[in-house]
């Protein structure tokens, strides 16, 4: 466990985790007390001694009470230091995910990061934190029990801890599947939460297609292989459970057993063996509860090494700088990119000047979206270079990239939230900045009928179009300021005329540099671009200004009027 970790449980929370640990220590060591009444009750009684009975029975009308208010402000420290470690401990997850950089954020699924947040956390909760704090109380229960055993009568309490050997044995041969165990659950629940969530946000393919059947089926199968999971875990816990039981039943038979015979040759008193079978509590029920304890903490443990690869999973940037604002050119040499070894840049060289707009064409699978995640640092194993003013790409930090870079994609997310906080993503701004913006993106009729900004977008902007959260994606963007604007379809949900709108408002936009992917081969938008790049198979084919492509009819030409014949063979067709 790495130390951030251990400090989000133990050290910012060491004052709850001592006093929930003294209270439990003290409230356990009031069993061990009446244990001893109990005896000395007995010993009077046969005795006849009533003085000593009445002290006695006032010991325990005080004792009683406090025990009980002992307890209960116990509980409460242990539920207060619970929460507070576990809400520590989500929040340093969340952190920690929240700074992995792009690569190493997609090496895991969202499904995975779901169930760690959840499911791992929740048995990190009762089986790790919590049972710490069990452990620490059964442990003192079971050290003062066996000590009160030896103060009574040394040889029937050697007798007991001899017998109590067997079950830490049991205990000990068990640790290792255990650990197994509990891996393979939280490996079947990342699976099964993963596939749950592709059926909700696939639910339109699903349904379009009929596949409610073949879903429902592979839901059954991932469903049965989660439970199995869960009972080979359950069943090697109550494997555990039912030979401690046993051991149990072992060191009763011997107070029995030990305890007549020394009864017999008077070396113990009746109210003596009553004391130790009260005892028995202090000693089998701690062992029982420490075997299982430990047996689940080892387990529990295994979970937050999970947490741990995610902390250390983030590539290390201390050798990396942050760049000034941009303001000279990005510059693309001999970059190639294969995925599987299948091309997909190859020999790309070309230079994006600064405040200059382009737009990347081509045919699908032809590399655009990739070319322009390649310019922010997405991937990496590229061959070639990528600088921004000078500076290999390498080098410069993450946060530094996007401080300089606003990416528009064509899938845009929205959060379950305003409007307002869509566009302004939780920051603050000027409000006529904020005014300004919604002009530009043409949301103000949207909002005014939708009823104002501090409308709710739900769930990934659920009660809107896609055109709808385009035009927010675009306002936030826009909000931002960066020097430099990348679009991947960012037009592609709007009508052709409110497309129109936004690229003559963008291509009036200065000092800003544009790069923009698109499937629109209108005149009077591409016209608006200062160049054109269009690549086939991962390479640039041909670039320059609208009317220069158009002039030489080659593949522009070609790409355009096959676009404008589909066009007009749609308009036929309506």
């Amino acid at each position: 466990m790495n130390k951030k970790i251990s400090k989000s449980i133990y050290k910012k929370n060491i004052i709850l985790f001592v006093f929930s640990c003294l209270l439990a220590t003290v409230t356990s060591m009031l069993f061990i007390a009446l244990a001893i009444i109990l005896q000395k009750f007995i010993d009077y009684s046969i005795n006849k001694d009533i003085n000593n009975i009445v002290a006695l029975t006032t010991i325990s009308g005080i004792l009683l009470p406090s025990g009980a208010v002992g307890m209960y402000a116990g509980y409460a420290i242990k539920n207060l230091y619970t929460k507070r470690a576990t809400l520590n401990l989500k929040n340093t997850l969340v952190e920690y995910i929240l700074r992995l950089d792009m690569r190493s954020f997609n090496n895991e699924s969202n499904g995975t990061y779901i169930s760690r947040l959840s499911n791992d956390i929740t048995v990190i909760q009762n089986d790790y934190i919590k049972g710490t704090v069990e452990i620490v109380v059964q442990l003192t229960m079971l050290v003062g029990g066996v000590l009160m055993m030896f103060i009574i009568n040394s040889i029937l309490a050697l007798s007991i801890l001899l017998t109590c050997i067997i079950p830490l044995a049991v205990s000990s041969v068990f640790n290792n599947r255990m650990q197994k165990a509990q891996c393979e659950v939280a490996e079947q629940n990342k699976s099964y939460v993963s596939f749950i969530k592709d059926i909700l946000s696939g639910n339109q393919v699903v349904k379009s297609f009929n596949i409610e059947k073949e879903i429902f089926e592979r839901a059954k199968a991932k469903a049965n292989k989660q439970e199995k999971a869960k009972m080979v875990y359950e069943n090697l816990l109550s494997l555990i459970m039912s030979l401690t039981d046993i051991s149990t039943f072992l060191v009763a038979v011997v107070i029995f057993v030990v305890g007549t015979r020394l009864l017999m040759k008077g070396d113990i008193t009746v109210g003596e063996i009553m004391a130790f079978i009260q005892l028995l509590n202090c000693v089998t029920v701690p062992i029982n509860r420490l075997i299982t304890g430990f047996t689940k903490r080892q387990a529990s443990r295994a979970l937050l090494m999970n947490f741990n690869k995610i902390g250390e999973a983030k590539i290390d940037q201390s050798h990396r700088v942050d760049i000034p604002e941009f303001s000279n050119s990005i510059i693309l040499e001999g970059l190639s990119f294969s995925v599987d070894e299948k091309k997909i840049l190859n020999d790309i060289n070309f230079e994006f000047e600064y405040g200059k707009s382009y737009a990347i064409v081509g045919t699908s699978g032809s590399g655009k979206t990739t070319l322009l995640k390649m310019i922010t640092g997405f991937y990496d194993g590229y061959e070639g270079n990528i600088s921004y003013d000078g500076v290999d790409l390498g080098k410069i930090s993450d946060q530094s990239i996007f401080q300089n870079v606003s990416f528009i994609h064509q899938d845009c997310f929205i959060f379950d939230d305003t409007i307002e906080q869509n566009i302004k993503l939780f920051r603050e701004c000027e409000s006529d900045e904020f005014e300004q913006v919604i002009k530009k993106s043409m949301l103000q009729k949207l909002i005014n009928d939708r009823g104002g900004i501090d409308v709710l977008c739900g769930e990934n902007g659920i009660h809107f179009s896609g055109g709808e959260k385009q035009r927010i994606s675009i306002a936030r963007a826009l909000l931002r300021k960066s020097p430099i604007l990348l679009m991947d379809e960012a037009t592609s949900a709007l009508d052709n005329q409110t497309a129109r709108d936004i690229e003559c408002m963008l291509s009036e936009m200065q000092n800003i540099t544009r790069i923009a992917i698109t499937h629109r081969m209108d005149e009077s938008i591409l016209s608006g671009y200062d160049e054109i790049v269009l690549l086939r198979n991962g390479k640039i084919e041909e670039h320059g200004t609208y009317h220069e492509l158009m002039e030489a009819k080659k593949g522009f030409y070609a790409l355009s009027m096959l676009s404008s014949y589909n066009s007009d063979f749609s308009m036929e067709v309506e």
